[in-house]
């Protein structure tokens, strides 16, 4: 479950709708999902077992403010998805040396710069990539 700190500003509307958006498409794939929400950013967390796998899907957005002293400076935005896959064979390799992914022990991460990702499309691609490994 999400837990949303209300506001009245326009960002945490804009975050809310996204959350819930993403909130709905983890629950259609039978995934549960846990975080928080507010004006200034997400971090939503859904995690599931399949084929003997753990999988993590982790959606983060973030501001951090810089420090200025004269002039006012604008936040800086951070936006998107971090991929877990746990309980790999040690002895796979990534084949694929442009991949997005990253095959560290017996796990596969990946972290993209885009919260517009579906997250079946996510997973079909995390298959897909799993399938080639060897």
């Amino acid at each position: 479950m999400i837990r949303y700190l209300t506001d009245d500003s326009p960002f945490f509307v804009a975050n809310k709708k996204y959350c819930e958006d993403i909130e709905n498409k983890l629950r259609s794939l039978n995934i549960d999902c846990s975080g928080e929400c507010n004006s200034f950013g997400y971090d939503i967390e859904g995690t599931f077992i399949k084929n003997s796998l753990t999988y993590t899907l982790k959606f983060h957005k973030h501001q951090s403010t810089q420090n200025a002293v004269v002039i006012p400076v604008n936040a800086i935005d951070y936006a998107g998805v971090e991929i877990l896959v746990k309980g790999l064979d040690r002895n796979l390799s990534l084949s694929d040396k442009n991949s997005k992914y990253k095959l560290h022990k017996d796990t596969l991460s990946c972290k993209m710069h885009s919260p517009k990702i579906d997250p079946a499309e996510l997973i079909a691609d995390i298959e897909q990539t799993l399938k080639s490994l060897g």
